[in-house]
């Protein structure tokens, strides 16, 4: 026990890498919460010494650490600007492994996130009966009670959840081709089944078979934001199982974080069972930039188009530029970009609902930067920065609508 009272925890093992931190700042200059805030023990350099100095013994404030570790987006941005490559986001997570061991995990978060988001018929259940239920209550008068509170923001979240979900209405085709797997995630099979369904159907277009294992809903960002790393191990372990026997040569997933989990966070997890995995692993952008094969489509796009760098994409899989160079080759289409395009939206995963009103801070900047462009259309590689973009983009009374890339390109089909 601490001089406070509280338990501490066992950061011993993260010692080596708090070490390698030199306390330059680098990670300030690009640190979306610390760019609003200025508080250093909200950056990550304060985060890494508070870090060090539970490591070492001497923190006894278990509570707010606890709170000040959760204060971050995950966007990757810290880690890939450290110039001796400390790996912050394992950190992190790591951190939160060892607080939530001890002062474990809010009930309904744990419930949430380990039991329902894991399964898949859990999911659909716990989505069909959220979505009425957000029906009835999200109808503006939730909006004018909580504002951009955690109610509003529940309620709005399943208000859009979509029936039939995807995996509810796929059926699997019996094709030629070489085998891709592909991962749905959460956000594509509960929200934009269309999206999926578009993602199968250019896997189609481009000549492979598209298999689909039909029992993975979650990747388990979610886990390992609440530090229940023995959980995020357990569904990292069923994932890669479920594409093992399948005799995928590849794993696509629209979601650049679903990709960037499984190619970084499982590894760190699971060792070199985890390291097999990744190196098959691609999102999107990255799968259709190196698979070789020409974009299908003969159509024509008019306009100017705007993409959103999601943060797993551009700092995590370092594809932005890549993704970019995708949306130019699509004839018609006028590629523009706003300033400051490498801007975090604000969702990141967990963070927005544990902070809806700062998450909105964050939103709202993002929006006013696309607006200020004035693109005819705003396309991303993220489910969950579509989500958080159409909030922004409805609530700034815009009529614009957010595409994912997968949309984008099969409107570009003939026929599309």
């Amino acid at each position: 026990m601490s001089k406070s009272g509280e338990k501490k925890g066992d950061y011993s093992g993260l010692e080596q890498d708090l070490h390698r931190c030199l306390k330059c700042g680098t990670c300030l200059s690009v640190c979306p919460i610390y760019r609003e805030t200025r508080l250093e023990t909200e950056s990550p350099r304060g985060k890494l010494a508070l870090l060090q100095a539970a490591a070492e013994g001497d923190l006894d404030a278990a509570r707010k650490f606890r709170q000040l570790m959760l204060f971050c987006l995950g966007c990757g941005r810290c880690a890939a600007a450290c110039p001796n490559c400390v790996d912050t986001t394992s950190l992190f997570y790591d951190a939160r492994a060892v607080l939530s061991g001890y002062m474990g995990v809010p009930p309904v978060q744990r419930l949430l996130f380990s039991t329902f988001f894991p399964s898949h018929k859990l999911m659909s259940a716990a989505a069909f009966f959220g979505n009425i239920a957000g029906k009835i209550s999200a109808g503006g008068i939730i909006d004018m009670i909580f504002g951009e509170s955690k109610p509003a923001l529940m309620a709005g979240f399943f208000k859009s959840y979509s029936w039939p979900s995807f995996m509810a209405s796929y059926k699997e085709k019996k094709s030629g081709g070489e085998k891709i797997g592909f991962f749905v995630g959460c956000l594509d099979n509960y929200f934009y089944p269309e999206t999926a369904r578009n993602i199968v159907r250019l896997l189609e277009e481009m000549g492979y078979a598209a298999v689909v294992p039909q029992d993975l809903s979650c990747c388990g960002a979610p886990l390992l934001s609440l530090g229940l790393k023995d959980e995020a191990k357990d569904l990292a372990r069923r994932t890669i199982a479920a594409f093992e026997d399948r005799g995928v040569t590849k794993i696509v997933t629209g979601c650049a974080t679903c990709a960037d989990i499984m190619k970084h966070a499982y590894p760190h997890l699971l060792g070199e069972t985890g390291e097999d995995f990744a190196e098959n692993v691609y999102d999107l952008v990255g799968f259709l930039t190196h698979c070789g094969r020409p974009l299908p489509g003969t159509g024509k796009i008019e306009g100017k188009v705007l993409f959103h760098t999601p943060c797993h994409l551009g700092q995590g899989l370092k594809l932005a530029d890549e993704a970019k160079d995708i949306i130019k080759s699509v004839p018609g289409a006028e590629y523009v970009e706003p300033e400051d395009n490498d801007t975090c939206c604000g969702f990141g995963g967990i963070f927005s609902f544990d902070n809806p009103e700062f998450s909105a801070e964050l939103r709202d900047k993002r929006i006013k930067s696309i607006l200020d462009a004035a693109p005819d259309m705003v396309v991303t590689a993220c489910p969950a920065c579509r989500r958080q973009i159409d909030t922004g983009l409805r609530k700034a009374g815009s009529s614009l609508k957010t595409l994912h890339l997968a949309d984008f390109i099969t409107k570009n089909i003939s026929g599309g």
